[in-house]
């Protein structure tokens, strides 16, 4: 479900490169891809990649294994044509808790009609915090969840779905939000070609908190406008006695004007007037 164009725009999303400026090709490309599992695999290249598969799950869950050091999950849901696809670039060969969230900048969705990246749309990950955890799945596989945006669910019955949002990631991809049937699953294992290792925080990328203000706003009128409306209220020339911040009166209720029938009346006519 991979072409040699959509692995050549991976790979420039995930070194931040522009695609419609300089995208990389199967051939320049600073990025080794390996194929280590494949959903349903009925040939050899389960004997060849056994250890990815959990095999109690029929072939169709994988181990945690396909993600020790970055990986990128691609799908085609079932009835459609179009692609979906997630990047990681977290070691979760690392003793990491399960259902913890993982800091990352470098982490994106992806989404595009067809396997060959046909109107492709990016979505990079904007709240680091919430960027990426790693959820077991019954039974006894692992799947990333990828904040609350893509989100895994494995059935008995031998099936997986995933439930895609819009949420701690910058936009939603293709597909609407809703639950959806996956066909087919690839994860590929992503290294550099020169052993360097992947970038996991990038200090050049601005953090976005989506975390709701502790102290709200509250300032909506300046003072000086209570101090007009307190100069009404006492009767006085707001020309020539007007109140200032040192001269406040307290106010009572009992000295707050009331409101009669013949007051609106008498501001009516005091419009009409106008």
């Amino acid at each position: 479900i991979v072409s040699s164009r959509l692995a050549g725009l991976i790979a420039t999303w995930i070194d931040r490169k522009d695609p419609n400026e300089d995208p990389y090709t199967v051939s320049d490309t600073p990025f080794l891809f390996r194929h280590v599992f494949r959903m349903n695999d009925q040939t050899t290249f389960f004997q060849d990649n056994h250890k990815y598969y959990n095999k109690s799950s029929k072939r169709i869950l994988p181990t945690v294994k396909c993600h020790h050091g970055p990986s990128i999950m691609i799908m085609k849901f079932k009835g459609s044509e179009k692609i979906i696809g997630a990047y990681n670039p977290i070691n979760w060969k690392q003793d990491i808790e399960k259902k913890v969230y993982i800091p990352t900048s470098e982490s994106f969705l992806f989404s595009c009609d067809d396997k060959y990246g046909t109107n492709h749309r990016l979505s990079r990950v904007r709240d680091f915090e919430h960027a990426i955890c790693l959820e077991s799945v019954r039974p006894s596989g692992n799947l990333l969840k990828f904040g609350e945006d893509l989100v895994f669910h494995y059935y008995s019955s031998g099936s997986i779905h995933c439930d895609v949002k819009n949420k701690f990631y910058e936009q939603p991809i293709i597909l609407k939000e809703g639950y959806y049937l996956i066909e087919k699953l690839d994860i590929f294992a992503i290294g550099r070609k020169d052993d360097e290792p992947m970038m996991v925080m990038n200090k050049e990328v601005n953090y976005v908190n989506y975390e709701i203000p502790s102290k709200p706003i509250t300032k909506m009128i300046e003072s000086d406008f209570f101090e007009l409306i307190a100069t009404w209220i006492k009767g006085k020339d707001p020309v020539n006695s007007r109140y200032t911040e040192s001269n406040m009166p307290v106010i009572s209720n009992d000295e707050m004007p009331s409101r009669t029938l013949s007051d609106d009346h008498e501001t009516s006519n005091r419009k009409d007037n106008w």
